[in-house]
Formats: structure tokens, sequence, C-alpha cells
């Protein structure tokens, strides 16, 4: 492997790992925010499964 090959391939690392950092923002992101909404669901409404299982016990 040659010089210039070997600095292709560490700017292409560099590269791939900032999309892999901002990818992995954006899934932490879409994951905190269906938690979110998931959380709200469930604590909202007549049929919640939560305040049955709360009376139950």
């Amino acid at each position: 492997m040659n010089a210039l090959s070997a600095v292709k391939c560490l700017f292409c690392l560099i590269k791939c790992s900032k999309y892999l950092y901002y990818v992995k923002k954006a899934v932490c992101i879409a994951f905190v925010c269906v938690a979110v909404f998931a959380g709200i669901t469930l604590l909202s409404g007549d049929s919640n499964p939560i305040k049955k299982l709360k009376e139950m016990m």
C-alpha cells in the first residue's frame, strides 16, 4: 500500500465517521421522540393500561 492510497483510506474513514456520528445522533433523537410519544399515548385516555394496573394493586 503506497502513501497515496493510505491517505485516501484515512480521508474516507474520517469522512464516514462524521456521517456515522450524525446518523447515530438522528437515530437517538428519533428513539427519544418515539419513546415520549408512546409514553404520552399510554398515559392519556380512559382505557389506560397503566391506570388499570395501579387499580389492581
